[in-house]
């Protein structure tokens, strides 16, 4: 990490307020503004995303209410949704998407009219029939902060801060202008996973949220989809507080390393419930699964509190990780203590899962498997020498487990 030199910011909830509005329906056809803002509405209550949210919510607040108009929904990709309304075959998405893919036309005589859309907001496009219907305008005010952040990041070295955004390439410019970048990435994370292919670098995200992990993992499907046997980049998608049912297996099945930070696996849900919802709540971190399901699961330790350091100890992560729970046996501060097992219980891991997590697992994450790792003839001689057998300790209060001897390319390095 200190030798990064390259930030990617996604754009919205990062760098924009994560509220988008519906700021302006422009209509390209004979329907009214509102008319248009119900269909759209109808098709994107079936799509997760804050975007989608807002339309959703801009037809209710205005009282248009709809009854299912569209056959089944189809979800494309990282790109939008596509149905049927009235027998028309009706698109909503992305310029990419919308244009490109579906090759989707301008009506005759609103050339004018599309090439004034203002490029102060995202643009999310409805067509049907191959023929635009309306361009919805979405608002999402910048972060107040975001300027300031991005001189500071600047200034300790960071050489690259680049944007990542769904939206189209005048309105990915002008937003990364207005936050003080100079490079962005416009129409999502697939051409970023395609330029890092290109440049041998591999990819670690921060997906606490279930949103967050599925832009990644469609990111990675697509790419895949376009590079073939040409796709090289390890992706990591970090935390994973909550995960959707559906987007469990494509972790495997999509080649994405599941890395989580164990010492969080414990808690209150009660608490968790505010933000979250109770359903929610109950099924948090499902590291379990993920191990189950075939994908490669690493640990770490997600803290940045240089004031107190025993909450980076692996021995912590691996004993929340085996009891999801902190106890007056554990090596944690007394505030951190829970009475009970965060559920859901059935995603307690084994002490060989921790182990290897957080030794060849890692390597692999960190593509040095060839030299770290693990302890075979050519690897480095890195290994730990304990007075126990730490296969047969007690879960509870295994945070207080420490080595004896520390041993780094075969040299003994503590005192």
């Amino acid at each position: 990490m200190a030798e990064a030199d390259t930030i990617v910011f996604d754009k919205t909830g990062t760098l924009t307020r994560a509220c988008p509005t519906v700021a302006k329906v422009v209509s390209f056809c004979g329907e009214a503004e509102d008319e248009l803002l119900r269909q759209a509405a109808c098709l994107e209550e079936h799509f997760p995303h804050s975007v989608a949210r807002a339309v959703v919510e801009a037809a209710q607040e205005k009282g248009l209410l709809h009854e299912e108009l569209h056959t089944k929904v189809e979800y494309i990709v990282a790109h939008g949704i596509a149905s049927s309304i009235n027998g028309e075959r009706a698109v909503i998405g992305s310029f990419h998407f919308v244009f490109e893919d579906e090759k989707v036309r301008i009506p005759r005589g609103k050339k004018k009219l599309f090439d004034s859309l203002p490029d102060e907001y995202s643009q999310l496009f409805f067509a049907k029939n191959g023929v635009l219907t309306a361009c919805i305008l979405i608002e999402d005010p910048m972060r107040a902060e975001v300027g300031s952040v991005v001189e500071k990041l600047r200034q300790r070295g960071f050489a690259h801060i680049v944007m990542m955004t769904g939206d189209s390439e005048r309105t990915a410019a002008r937003i990364a202008a207005e936050a003080g970048i100079t490079e962005y990435y416009a129409e999502g994370l697939p051409e970023v996973i395609k330029q890092l292919n290109e440049a041998g670098m591999d990819l670690h995200v921060h997906t606490v949220g279930e949103r967050a992990s599925r832009i990644v993992l469609d990111g990675v499907e697509l790419a895949q989809k376009e590079l073939g046997d040409k796709y090289r980049v390890r992706v990591t998608c970090a935390h994973l507080e909550i995960q959707d049912d559906a987007d469990l297996p494509r972790f495997a099945e999509l080649g994405v390393i599941a890395n989580f930070t164990p010492w969080w696996h414990a808690g209150n849900p009660k608490i968790s419930a505010s933000w979250l919802g109770e359903e929610r709540a109950a099924k948090q971190f499902r590291c379990k699964t993920l191990w189950d399901s075939g994908a490669l699961v690493t640990w770490s330790s997600d803290n940045v509190a240089y004031t107190d350091f025993v909450t980076w100890s692996p021995y912590l992560g691996m004993e929340v990780g085996m009891t999801r729970r902190i106890t007056d046996k554990t090596r944690a501060p007394e505030y951190n203590r829970t009475a009970e097992i965060l559920p859901p219980a059935e995603e307690r891991m084994g002490i060989e899962e921790m182990l290897l997590g957080y030794t060849i697992n890692g390597a692999k994450e960190l593509n040095i498997e060839n030299e770290k790792g693990s302890i075979e003839a050519g690897k480095d001689a890195d290994f730990l020498v304990f007075a126990n057998d730490l296969l047969t300790a007690e879960h509870e209060g295994f945070s207080q487990n420490k080595p004896e001897d520390v041993y780094i390319c075969g040299k003994r390095v503590n005192r």
